[in-house]
């Protein structure tokens, strides 16, 4: 999705501007964000053996950035979690809101029952898609602006399309 360049990247005419000649670089530039194919291969490995590999790869389409996750806290948390909501459980919640998977061990077996309702959230607003913030701000600020206006849903709604 986001193309990353390894390497030295293209050096635009105004890099230089307003800059003493003392701080001239390497000529040398490496990306924002560098990631070593091995330790993303080996961190998908451990997702794969504690989940499967077709729900690791079902999550990290989801959410790619748990390649990025400390590989060594998946486990343990997922034993913590399975400690408090039964083994299949965990799972299924981890399977829903993968960002659980950065969820240090500790925290994870302090989890309560909101950590289980907040997967089911966290799946069923997944796909609102780009426009899905603006869509639930726009409702929930309908009761606001009736408040204000003194207008009620249908007074409110007839207003706008009158």
């Amino acid at each position: 999705k986001y193309p990353v360049k390894n390497g030295a990247g293209q050096k635009f005419f105004f890099d230089s501007w307003g800059m003493p000649e003392s701080y001239q670089s390497t000529g040398e530039s490496q990306a924002l964000f560098t990631f070593d194919d091995a330790k993303l291969r080996a961190t998908f490995n451990a997702i794969a053996q504690l989940y499967g590999e077709e729900n690791a790869l079902k999550m990290v389409k989801i959410q790619p950035g748990i390649l990025a996750f400390k590989k060594e806290n998946f486990k343990q948390s997922l034993e913590n979690f399975g400690e408090i909501f039964g083994v299949d459980e965990a799972k299924a919640m981890i399977l829903r809101n993968p960002g659980l998977l950065s969820v240090n061990p500790v925290n994870a077996a302090a989890a309560d029952k909101l950590t289980m309702q907040l997967s089911y959230v966290v799946e069923f607003t997944r796909p609102v898609g780009k426009a899905g913030p603006f869509v639930l701000l726009s409702l929930l600020s309908v009761p606001v602006i009736e408040g204000s206006l003194g207008l009620s849903r249908g007074e409110l709604i007839a207003s706008l399309f009158n």
